[in-house]
């Protein structure tokens, strides 16, 4: 993808823009860096020890380090926002004027970042909080999708989780299962190709939501890869070279017949996440999860002979001290049963609650012994160093905090 990079100075100030086709930065002498969409949306703001993330539903979110390395995050509350977008076009607006002092700019290039300018100006305080409606429009809550997924468009065929019983999960707890029908999954699909917009051209890929999008009928399934191949066609210029991937639960996998996951590999699809947790059958069940290390095993070889990359996630910190030795033992021992490779990933994810959850409030009953967030992550290294040392393990080992996405 092509680039144009301009500098000039504004004031004592040397900056810096590079305008690509999917989006564009603008750099105030490395102190302060903006990134935008190709609509002229926000995305982040970076600032000495500081960034500041927006999401589509104009949810933003402040994110540091503290004094002892610790990622903290805080989302702002709307006076917050809005300060942020007016501080925003103050630093801005200085840039129309100033454009005839930048170097290597013809008058082509200065009238495309006039005008780029003006499309990111008019996203004012007011216009970015509408995005709120026109989001939860198309959207219910987006709760998460995998790391490697960060910068796909989720398309919700299906509402919540059908199971929903997970102990140490809340994501869906207030959200009801629903199968979205045929006419409601085509809807959805052009309205979101609408609202994005030219911003699509950031995406590299889709993710259909929410818990368990590939548990609908196999026909069903068929006529929505269709929809989204003649809405969204991918080629090397299209921005969904990537594919389509989804979560599937491990039960629902068993009524997956290979037969069909091939047939949804040829329209497109190019991963599969699996939430197996533990490689603890006992933990598994004090999770409440509703499958056992065999179906796990027994998941990722079907997926994995239609042809299909697989994503396995596992809790780090799950089970408290009572299964800490068991589920590192048992999860490393699982994590080699399954023959993974190098187009697969193991997902660990650090244990995150709140003093007063369901998981917590179970824990303390069952004498399970809570661990902190610092132990949750150094089980999460244990497991790491045991899958990455001897055994020559191929598939990516990466780690996958909730408390990173944001849509």
């Amino acid at each position: 993808m092509s680039s144009t990079i301009l500098h000039g100075w504004i004031g004592d100030q040397l900056v810096r823009i590079n305008l690509r086709e999917a989006f564009s930065t603008i750099d105030f002498d490395g102190k302060e860096v903006f990134s935008f969409d190709a609509e002229g949306r926000w995305l982040s703001w970076w600032v000495p020890y500081r960034t500041y993330l927006r999401g589509l539903d104009n949810r933003v979110v402040e994110k540091w380090s503290d004094s002892a390395g610790r990622k903290q995050f805080r989302d702002l509350v709307d006076d917050e926002k809005a300060h942020l977008a007016e501080l925003m076009q103050e630093r801005l607006h200085p840039l129309k004027a100033g454009l005839h002092e930048f170097a290597g700019a013809s008058r082509v290039n200065r009238g495309f970042l006039f005008r780029h300018l003006e499309r990111i100006l008019a996203w004012n305080p007011s216009r970015l909080e509408g995005e709120y409606q026109r989001f939860h429009a198309l959207y219910r809550p987006v709760g998460i999708v995998p790391p490697d997924r960060y910068l796909s468009v989720v398309l919700q065929l299906t509402e919540g989780c059908h199971w929903n019983r997970c102990l140490f999960c809340e994501l869906y707890r207030n959200t009801p299962f629903r199968m979205k029908t045929s006419d409601e999954v085509r809807a959805h699909i052009q309205g979101v190709k609408r609202f994005f917009g030219k911003s699509l051209l950031l995406r590299r890929s889709l993710f259909l939501s929410d818990a368990n999008a590939l548990m609908l009928p196999h026909s069903h399934l068929i006529e929505a890869f269709q929809n989204i191949g003649r809405e969204f066609p991918g080629s090397r210029s299209e921005p969904f070279r990537d594919g389509i991937s989804s979560f599937l639960d491990v039960a629902a996998c068993r009524q997956k017949p290979v037969g069909e996951l091939r047939e949804l590999a040829e329209l497109g699809l190019r991963r599969i996440y699996l939430g197996v947790e533990t490689g603890s059958d006992a933990l598994l069940r004090w999770l409440r999860k509703p499958h056992s290390t065999a179906g796990a095993l027994e998941a990722v070889r079907k997926i994995k002979a239609a042809g299909v990359p697989v994503g396995v996630i596992f809790l780090a910190g799950a089970g408290g001290r009572r299964f800490a030795a068991e589920h590192i033992a048992s999860t490393v021992e699982l994590v080699h049963r399954m023959d993974l490779d190098a187009q697969d990933i193991v997902y660990l994810s650090p244990l995150r609650t709140a003093a007063d959850s369901e998981y917590a409030v179970q824990a303390h009953r069952d004498g399970v012994g809570l661990l902190s967030e610092a132990e949750s992550c150094r089980q999460l290294e244990w497991i790491r160093l045991a899958l990455t040392s001897g055994r020559g393990v191929e598939p990516r080992i990466a780690r996958y905090d909730l408390k990173e996405f944001i849509y």
